[in-house]
């Protein structure tokens, strides 16, 4: 099922499939620094702008039938309030968001994003990423999460 990731990714700038690559090492480099210190890796321009549109309308026609859920919680994601604060304290305000999670089988499988997660490439460069051993793909696959502020 999986497509050559070539197709899907800017493979000059982060040529995945070859481990020993000099590029590759200074990306994996990079990023290990960036997720150890900020929790978060940023790979700019990974996919394609092609893949990306077509990953958004993947997404999008697969909306209708997501579980969504609308909460009540602070700016810190707390759903109670602090009585020892002021009522207008950042800790206090209530806010509203919706998310919605689609399911991997909700996706169509020849999507970008199906594509990656189930290429042996990808899955290696994450494994590389995150400095283990061994990285197995879940049974519940990809399930990609929309966030909606209301």
């Amino acid at each position: 099922m999986a497509g050559d990731v070539r197709n899907i990714i800017n493979y000059q700038r982060y040529p995945i499939a070859e481990s020993k690559s000099h590029i590759l090492q200074e990306i994996i480099s990079r990023a290990r620094g960036e997720l150890n210190d900020n929790g978060i890796a940023l790979l700019r321009d990974f996919m394609l702008p092609w893949a990306i549109r077509q990953t958004i309308i993947d997404t999008e026609e697969a909306l209708p039938d997501a579980f969504c859920k609308a909460v009540d919680h602070t700016v810190y994601l707390e759903e109670c309030q602090d009585s020892v604060l002021e009522k207008d304290h950042a800790r206090n305000l209530l806010c509203r968001s919706s998310k919605c999670c689609i399911a991997n089988d909700q996706i169509k499988t020849n999507s970008p994003l199906n594509q990656l997660y189930m290429s042996s490439e990808m899955t290696n460069f994450v494994r590389l990423l995150l400095n283990k051993d061994a990285l197995y793909r879940s049974m519940g696959a990809s399930s990609p999460a929309i966030l909606d502020l209301v």
